[in-house]
């Protein structure tokens, strides 16, 4: 690609993706060469009938003159009438690394993109980085993900909203930038540090990548056999989609997700691996590889509970369950301990509990409202509840009062709701079950609720408990 066709070929990229003015995209601007170009093309694009733009620099304060760079951000912003978020991240008296600075940038470009309601996140990584990104997964060693990265259109990983991340500049060089840049009069800021070899990545760039491709069309060959990959890497997850849906049995719960062992047991392993990747991202070769030795082992009855990166995998019978384990549920998997959520007062709160994250709230007075349909939010009578509550795992004996068709008062073991739904021991210890300060069970989140505290016409105030994926 050359820097006269540059435009018109990100143009028509961005409008394959069905990028119009109803839309707006979130633009990641560190001032320097690849977003100021980017950032140029998305208003040409503007002007033809493409989305809205909105600006966001994170200024890391890491740098002497990242307050210049957050300067130039919000006057480019200012020539160029785009609204701009500049967020100076804070770090305290620690030190912090490349890694560290970048999660943190991402996170905050995230979060203001969920705050601001934007769905698409424009990056201006090209096809450079994604060369100097594959060379330095090689070195330490890497798998399909690693040699295809930087895909033009990705799932924001700092997310767990469903952002898309697209890099409009993903097939041209630095030099095809450079060149557009100065034939289009855009300014740009210049990183100091990245002329020196301080850091792995740019010893790459200044001594890998001129011996392995010198000449543009060197480069150009790297850039095309990433994007053949990229294919395959969709390719692969496809399968690995397959895979999930053929092999997933129900489960009740929230996060956590089961599958048929004999399936992926004969199923490839790269296959089996792409597919606990999408469920933990963190996990690595080591971790995938317990795995598929838990799936060749001969099946038992007793659960084998697999520690692994940010969850918990239980082999047992023929069923493999996949366990969120952030901020809580590693240890208590394994131990088969509940801490409960005490709930005093009917404040605004949020905990998390085995995967997902129980959240409480006072709704506003007055309007009345139907009741939730989401099997796992339930409103209730405040004036009729006993305080305080809390949300902990199941006990034995514990029953729901409940009201049959005609009236009458009849109480439900839980234990039977569960045998029901197929909840198994291994699981059932950490069903979460409302009690109140009497012992009664209130609600029982995703089977059933009692009749105590039910919200009427006539009710003054409700309150609110749901669980929702973490």
């Amino acid at each position: 690609m050359d820097p006269d066709s540059l435009q018109s070929h990100c143009i028509q990229w961005l409008k394959s993706m069905e990028l119009d003015a109803t839309q707006r995209v979130l633009v990641a601007f560190s001032g320097g060469l690849d977003s100021s170009v980017l950032v140029d093309i998305l208003t040409r694009f503007r002007q033809q009938g493409g989305p809205v733009i909105e600006l966001i620099h994170a200024d890391h304060g890491l740098r002497p003159t990242s307050s210049d760079d957050a300067a130039f951000c919000r006057n480019e912003a200012r020539r160029r009438g785009l609204p701009i978020e500049v967020r100076r991240l804070k770090w305290g008296s620690k030190s912090v690394g490349q890694q560290a600075a970048r999660n943190r940038r991402l996170a905050a470009i995230a979060d203001h993109a969920l705050a601001r309601g934007i769905g698409v996140v424009a990056f201006g990584h090209h096809g450079d980085d994604r060369i100097e990104t594959l060379l330095f997964h090689l070195r330490r060693g890497t798998g399909l993900d690693g040699l295809a990265p930087m895909p033009r259109r990705d799932r924001f990983a700092f997310a767990g909203a469903g952002l898309c991340a697209i890099r409009p500049l993903a097939q041209t060089t630095r030099t095809v930038l450079e060149t557009y840049a100065d034939r289009h009069g855009i300014a740009y800021r210049t990183d100091p540090t990245n002329a020196g070899d301080k850091y792995s990545r740019n010893w790459i760039r200044h001594h890998v990548v001129p011996e392995l491709a010198s000449e543009k069309t060197q480069r150009q060959r790297f850039i095309d056999s990433i994007r053949h990959l990229s294919g395959e890497r969709r390719a692969a997850d496809h399968y690995a989609r397959q895979l999930r849906r053929r092999a997933e049995v129900e489960f009740p719960g929230l996060q956590s997700r089961a599958f048929d062992r004999k399936l992926l047991a004969g199923a490839p392993p790269a296959t089996v691996a792409r597919l606990f990747r999408g469920l933990e991202r963190s996990l690595d070769a080591p971790a995938l590889d317990e795995i598929q030795a838990a799936l060749r082992a001969p099946p038992r009855s007793t659960p084998h509970h697999l520690t692994l990166p940010r969850c918990v995998v239980t082999v047992v019978r023929d069923r493999v369950v996949f366990h969120p384990s952030r901020d809580r549920g590693g240890r208590d998997v394994l131990q088969n301990t509940v801490e409960p959520i005490r709930i005093a007062p009917f404040s605004r709160g949020t905990a998390p509990f085995f995967g997902s994250e129980a959240t409480w709230w006072k709704l506003p007075s007055g309007k009345s409202r139907p009741e939730p349909g989401d099997r796992w939010t339930a409103d209730f009578d405040v004036d009729a509840l006993s305080r305080p509550l809390r949300l902990g795992g199941f006990i034995e004996g514990l029953r729901l009062k409940r009201i049959d068709g005609d009236g009458a008062i009849y109480h439900q073991k839980l234990t039977k709701l569960l045998s029901a739904r197929r909840i198994d021991a291994d699981i059932r210890w950490r069903w979460p079950c409302l009690i109140d300060s009497t012992e009664n069970l209130v609600w029982a989140p995703g089977l059933a609720r009692g009749a105590m505290a039910r919200p009427s016409a006539t009710t003054r105030a409700r309150w609110r408990l749901q669980l929702h994926p973490a």
